[in-house]
């Protein structure tokens, strides 16, 4: 198998743990399903992904003239409003009618994080109790390499997972690994550290 959206490599990992060649294929795959676990069970904690993936995300408006996000939006394919709560997004905003937030030119590759009404635009927020009164789709996460701590987080976790392995092996299948991959991230105080500031707070 290959890692997806992995933020370690199977080299990594290898490396880490001072296996050297010649290549135990089946180690290496069990090595490559600890580094995808870790990866989500840090997702998971954290609320956001650190890598690009397309997806339409809804958002409730809190302000007419801003929109925080509460997550890295790299860039915006549609924009869109339901003003009145039925779900029907009757307003497709221009590039021209938002501004992505910050400005700097650096965002680009790390994500933006709130957007503002631009002052010429034709529209503002809704502003209600509607939980899905914007629509955005869009790339969202990160664009430049993995965080720092985040990459050893996910280092972390793979190294005791392998550590542990004969406890993880005793459940079955991708789902055992990610269960036991959050068990280590809530047990370990240090790897709870590196994740902290980047938490996801709604």
């Amino acid at each position: 198998m290959a890692i997806t959206n992995g933020y370690a490599t199977l080299a990594e990992i290898r490396a880490r743990l001072a296996i050297s060649d010649p290549v135990d294929i089946g180690q290496d795959e069990m090595l490559e399903r600890m580094v995808e676990a870790a990866s989500r069970a840090i997702d998971s904690d954290t609320g956001q992904s650190f890598y690009a993936a397309t997806a339409t995300r809804y958002f409730r408006a809190q302000s007419a003239t801003r929109l925080a996000l509460g997550c890295r939006l790299l860039t915006v394919t549609t924009l869109k409003c339901d003003q009145d709560g039925d779900r029907t997004y009757e307003e497709t905003w221009a590039a021209t009618d938002y501004d992505l937030m910050p400005q700097a030119s650096a965002h680009a590759s790390v994500g933006y994080t709130w957007i503002d009404t631009a002052p010429n635009g034709r529209y503002y927020f809704p502003v209600g109790r509607n939980p899905r009164s914007v629509e955005i789709a869009g790339t969202w996460g990160y664009a430049a390499t993995t965080p720092p701590a985040v990459h050893e987080a996910c280092c972390l976790i793979a190294e005791q997972l392998f550590l542990r392995k004969d406890a993880a092996l005793g459940t079955q299948g991708a789902a055992g690994f990610i269960h036991e991959a959050r068990r280590v991230l809530w047990d370990d105080p240090h790897i709870a550290g590196l994740l902290r500031v980047y938490r996801r707070i709604i």
